[in-house]
């Protein structure tokens, strides 16, 4: 079964980080809200904001338009068989000493960072494309020391759908 709109991809940390203040307003945003495995937003809800309330999680690009029209051509066979899909990316505002410092400076000091911060956003939009994923080789790499983490990679993908 293809991915739903609903499904979603999580990483680690911000349970921590959410809970470290105690108030529990009746409304919150989250900054890149990430927990350790499906349904941690769920607790990560309850256990901050209480029961009941709407979890709105958003810069999901399988909504993005341009995934959203190569998911429509996909589907109706517009384009054949998908064998293969690539993706290709370098911010510049990643590059540097002073990298990612203006906008997201805690992403210098994430230990996990390519996968975590911008290649789950691919891996959804590519399971949202193709498919559940059945196989999965990485080779991840630091190319900036002023970031902690790997910044670049190559991963592959087998797919149930044969891509």
């Amino acid at each position: 079964m293809p991915p739903s709109d609903e499904d979603n991809n999580v990483s680690e940390g911000a349970h921590e980080r959410a809970s470290e203040d105690p108030a529990k307003p009746e409304r919150g945003q989250f900054d890149d809200l990430f927990t350790e495995g499906p349904g941690g937003g769920i607790h990560l809800v309850e256990d901050r904001l209480g029961g009941g309330t709407l979890l709105v999680a958003h810069e999901n690009w399988r909504f993005k338009p341009w995934a959203r029209e190569i998911g429509r051509l996909v589907r109706a066979g517009a384009i054949g068989a998908v064998y293969n899909i690539t993706f290709r990316m370098r911010p510049g505002d990643g590059q540097g000493p002073r990298a990612y410092l203006d906008r997201q400076p805690y992403f210098q000091e994430m230990p996990r960072f390519f996968v975590f911060e911008t290649g789950v956003h691919m891996i959804d939009v590519f399971r949202f494309l193709l498919g559940e994923m059945t196989g999965v080789f990485a080779r991840l790499r630091r190319l900036n020391p002023a970031i902690r983490g790997e910044d670049a990679g190559l991963i592959t993908f087998a797919f149930a759908s044969g891509a």
